[in-house]
């Protein structure tokens, strides 16, 4: 109780996110036909959150996960106050997302971006720094620190924003996003229509990002690059977090290959995949029928294996991964095949 007051009071300041039972609905309205309200066709009424709670820790990376429709991006628009809820709260250090104390401690990367085509990249940063109201004396040294931190090209650095590809749009806005040096910094599906490549280069800006000590929250689908920068994941399904999990935790009992053989595996069989597993350094983790499970660390692994089934003259009909636990929550979750509702 004593803590509580203190809190109220402010004399102990909240560091970090702080989500609790956040609901949102978003209201159904009439349909109106040439003036007059049709309140029969009205429009359906979608729960996007149903009393989600999270906590971010600072200097956390924490990816928010979960298939269409689950209320991710509404989540998202609470944390930068762009949604209000309708009950529960929602606070980052302590103060409303909506504040002027919290706009000056965040940055925001949106899935879309609508920026100043005729600007060059230079130009472009440069206006947001002023607009920022940052020290003119540093604005040189702060910008190309950034365009170098997000690994822009110096020699594209004069190039006008309406001429940039997805890939180097998406690293500028970071580094826009970045200019105030904020402390928490926000992304909606960062790789959203990048190429492969241009994935890659993102995810490694993202990794140097969080390694500045800047607390990422992390809004994606994309199950592997949240697995390469973030530490930590929140599952999202029908406007709850239904799982918070550690990705290490996730991955802990390593990776998995199923191979399937032409017929059910006998004791002689078995004796030979056992001295495999031996001779290999691997673990036969489980046979059932014509299936045998392996746990493998690499794709070195894996082709060890494959070569050594071949030599034993083993019946092999087929090898593949097991899905990890971050991957099953996905394939098991009903709405990953049903149409977006709100997302």
């Amino acid at each position: 109780m004593k803590l509580c007051r203190l809190l109220r009071c402010g004399t102990i300041e909240l560091q970090g996110i702080h989500v609790e039972s956040v609901h949102k609905t978003f209201r159904g309205r009439a349909l109106r036909l040439m003036g007059i309200s049709m309140p029969v066709m009205r429009e359906k009424s979608v729960k996007a959150l149903d009393g989600i709670s999270l906590t971010v820790s600072p200097g956390e990376a924490v990816g928010v996960i979960g298939p269409n429709g689950a209320g991710k991006t509404t989540l998202m628009g609470c944390l930068l106050g762009f949604i209000y809820p309708d009950a529960g709260k929602v606070e980052i250090e302590g103060h409303n997302p909506n504040s002027t104390v919290v706009r000056r401690l965040i940055g925001y990367v949106p899935e879309r971006l609508n920026f100043q085509e005729y600007f060059t990249m230079l130009e472009f940063l440069r206006f947001h720094y002023q607009l920022a109201g940052l020290p003119a004396g540093k604005q040189n040294v702060r910008i190309e620190e950034l365009l170098s931190l997000v690994r822009l090209d110096k020699s594209k650095w004069t190039l006008p924003v309406g001429k940039c590809s997805r890939g180097m749009l998406q690293r500028l806005a970071i580094a826009q996003a970045m200019i105030a040096e904020p402390k928490y910094l926000f992304l909606d599906e960062p790789t959203s229509g990048i190429d492969p490549g241009g994935v890659l280069e993102l995810t490694t800006v993202l990794t140097d990002v969080r390694n500045q000590g800047i607390t990422l929250v992390l809004n994606s689908h994309q199950l592997d690059q949240v697995q390469k920068i973030c530490e930590r994941m929140v599952f999202v399904q029908h406007g709850r977090a239904v799982n918070t999990d550690l990705l290490e935790q996730m991955n802990s009992i390593g990776r998995a290959v199923i191979l399937r053989f032409q017929r059910t595996i006998e004791s002689d069989m078995l004796l030979k995949l056992e001295q495999i597993a031996v001779d290999l350094e691997l673990t036969l983790q489980n046979t059932w029928n014509e299936n045998a499970e392996f746990l493998v660390e690499c794709d070195d692994d894996n082709v060890r294996l494959l070569k050594a089934i071949v030599r034993k003259d083993l019946p092999l009909v087929e090898a593949v991964p097991k899905h990890n636990k971050l991957e099953r929550m996905f394939l098991g979750s009903t709405d990953a095949t049903k149409p977006a509702g709100v997302s």
